[in-house]
């Protein structure tokens, strides 16, 4: 090897080596990339169709919390293989440098988180918030949407007992329904308005209905 084509050996591997490091301090780089853009207005509703891409550099980045009940105070770490997160829905933030990622934790287990990461223009992870909680076949106590202004709400039920409600065996519960408005600023999500409606018992058999999403409850707002 001569020493003007070893010198562009050099040159090629260092810049391959660079673009790895850049990628694995940027998670979210190659979906910036490749990903199709999602429309708004969107909302996680049960029965969306998803196709997902993977998140393999995630690991120190963002991470997720696994349910066990209605509460959401009793959990273990999605850290594994099998619950690693993917992506199905990426969303431009207009006039912003800023992405905003659906990063989806759970896999093929019963249990399923979704967080929304707001990314820059290289991939960098700017700011998290957790925005679905569910358990097989599809009990939901928190879903979101992304509103045609790029605001997210987080739809949430509430439950009034202290004592922890397993998603396993419960067959209803009280709650108040609770809808939180998020805006993003300067890659943050900042809390814009609350609201909580009037509580009633919510049953295993209404919440497990594929058609059933939090937003269709007719409570009244308090």
């Amino acid at each position: 090897m001569n020493a003007t084509v070893k010198k562009a050996f050099i040159i090629a591997v260092v810049a391959v080596l660079a673009r790895i490091d850049v990628q694995a301090q940027a998670p979210f780089a190659h979906l910036v990339a490749d990903m199709p853009t999602t429309d708004v207005p969107f909302k996680a509703a049960k029965d969306i169709t998803k196709r997902s891409y993977g998140i393999p550099g995630y690991k120190g980045y963002i991470s997720a919390k696994l349910y066990e009940d209605i509460q959401c105070t009793s959990y273990f770490m999605a850290d594994t293989e099998e619950s690693a997160p993917d992506s199905y829905a990426k969303f431009r933030i207009p006039d912003t440098p800023h992405y905003l990622f659906v990063a989806s934790f759970g896999g093929p287990t019963d249990y399923l988180t979704d967080l929304l990461v707001v990314v820059d223009s290289e991939g960098h992870v700017l700011d998290t918030l957790e925005a679905s909680v569910w358990y097989f076949p599809g009990i939901a106590v928190k879903q979101y949407e992304v509103t045609e202004n790029y605001e997210v709400i987080i739809h949430m039920l509430k439950p009034l007992a202290p004592n922890s409600i397993s998603f396993a065996d419960f067959s209803s519960f009280p709650a108040s329904r609770m809808s939180r408005t998020y805006r993003i600023a300067d890659g943050k999500f900042v809390l814009q308005s609350e609201k909580s409606y009037r509580p009633q018992i919510y049953t295993r058999s209404r919440l497990e209905q594929e058609t059933y999403n939090i937003w269709n409850g007719q409570e009244q707002i308090l």
